[in-house]
């Protein structure tokens, strides 16, 4: 699959049309509702390609192939963080492996 390099399109400002998935690569900064920060730094050229998570520490994400869009989890004992995307905006979740609900951590982010 191939994966176009979009920190230069987020620099200058460009966004992709409504429904394109933008690919990030490199460090974007969201800002959640709320006012809460959440910076991400996307390696594309990993095997899987990954997302650090930077909230309370960082956490590293694993790419999903399967999933629509741009989908990064890290399962963990059954219990772990969702990172939904299209690059330009996200939610951040955490599945609870024990009560078998996903919950909502940060929402409406946006870079």
């Amino acid at each position: 699959m191939s994966r176009a390099v979009v920190l230069l399109v987020l620099l200058a400002g460009c966004v992709p049309p409504p429904g394109e998935i933008m690919v990030p690569d490199g460090i974007v900064t969201y800002t959640c509702a709320g006012g809460e920060q959440l910076v991400v730094s996307y390696d594309t050229a990993a095997d899987p390609p990954t997302a650090m998570i930077d909230r309370d520490g960082s956490e590293t994400l694993l790419l999903d192939p399967n999933a629509p869009g741009l989908r990064y989890s890290w399962p963990s004992d059954g219990s772990y963080h969702i990172w939904d995307t299209d690059g330009r905006t996200g939610t951040l979740s955490y599945r609870d492996g024990e009560r078998g609900v996903v919950d909502v951590v940060l929402a409406g982010c946006r870079a």
